[in-house]
């Protein structure tokens, strides 16, 4: 999903956005830094991967409560499946809390500030790049090229990038290409209800518009009933949810994206929407021709919808 953020946006907006979005890749390549990189330590958590650290810290020292705490009758409102989640079993002949210290080793080698002096993973996540190359292929533009390719000056020294080094000149990759992205009209509260009263193809956005709203609810219901709903259930509403926000995905991408709003429309929000003109302009490119987006109502009234 990362690869297609600026994609296609306005030239008006071009620029800005990517100001906003180098600034926004730096802080996050900062916060995925690999410890080799973690700056001169002034910081209590410098890196994400500092964080599990600490937390792993924490379970270590609290190690009885939490064995005991482990034992009591509750729900632990965590799904597993067969995508190799590392689920938390207090049934397994391991302890508990060599479970959970297990689990947290997983996710930092998988690049949560990765101990490691190169840009990749841990072995167990088959060698692939941390989460910190993957922002700064974003920031750079480019595909990370620098691992395992060693730079032979004539020195006799071997010059492969560790990450104490590892910055644009490691990201000379094919350029990376920024898909196409709709201009959509931010949502306004009422769901463009005052707008859909002065467009021509009310009735068909309003179908579109339904049908994901309809599709989201019912994903929704399909969270609840696994995180909540019976330890039997967990995994194939978790299916269902997935396949749910597939249909979000068609839905939104196919059919409501298409839906221009009519300039009339847009021309006129200060009467449409005196109280969210403003908000609306700042979110949105009113320079360019706008669409209909999803509204994401749920329709159920807070009441979890099942199948």
């Amino acid at each position: 999903m990362l690869d297609g953020l600026p994609g296609g946006i306005a030239p008006s907006l071009r620029g800005r956005f990517a100001r906003l979005s180098k600034r926004q890749l730096d802080t996050f390549m900062r916060i995925e830094s690999p410890a080799v990189l973690s700056g001169d330590g002034q910081a209590r958590f410098p890196t994400i991967g500092s964080f599990y650290r600490a937390i792993a810290a924490a379970v270590e020292k609290n190690a009885a409560e939490i064995a005991a705490a482990a034992k009591l009758p509750q729900r632990s409102n965590q799904v597993g499946g067969n995508l190799g989640y590392a689920v938390i079993d207090v049934s397994r002949r391991t302890a508990v809390v060599d479970q959970i210290l297990t689990g947290i080793e997983l996710i930092i080698d998988q690049g949560e500030g990765v101990e490691s002096t190169t840009l990749t993973a841990g072995e167990n996540s088959g060698g692939e790049l941390s989460h910190y190359a993957r922002f700064a292929e974003l920031r750079y533009g480019r595909r990370y090229s620098g691992e395992g390719q060693a730079a032979d000056d004539g020195d006799g020294r071997d010059d492969r990038p560790s990450a104490s080094e590892g910055q644009r000149r490691y990201f000379q990759g094919d350029r990376i290409a920024w898909p196409e992205v709709i201009n959509t009209l931010a949502v306004p509260r009422d769901g463009y209800r005052a707008i859909l009263r002065t467009d021509p193809n009310s009735v068909a956005v309003t179908t579109e518009l339904r049908a994901f709203d309809s599709a989201y609810t019912r994903m929704l219901g399909a969270l609840d009933d696994a995180w909540n709903g019976s330890v039997e259930d967990t995994w194939p509403s978790l299916g269902r949810a997935v396949f749910e926000m597939n249909e979000l995905r068609v839905i939104s991408c196919f059919n409501i994206v298409r839906f221009q709003v009519p300039e009339r429309a847009v021309g006129d929000l200060d009467t449409l929407y005196p109280g969210e003109a403003d908000e609306i302009r700042l979110l949105s490119d009113l320079g360019r021709p706008c669409f209909y987006g999803p509204r994401f109502i749920n329709t159920s009234s807070g009441k979890p919808v099942r199948r």
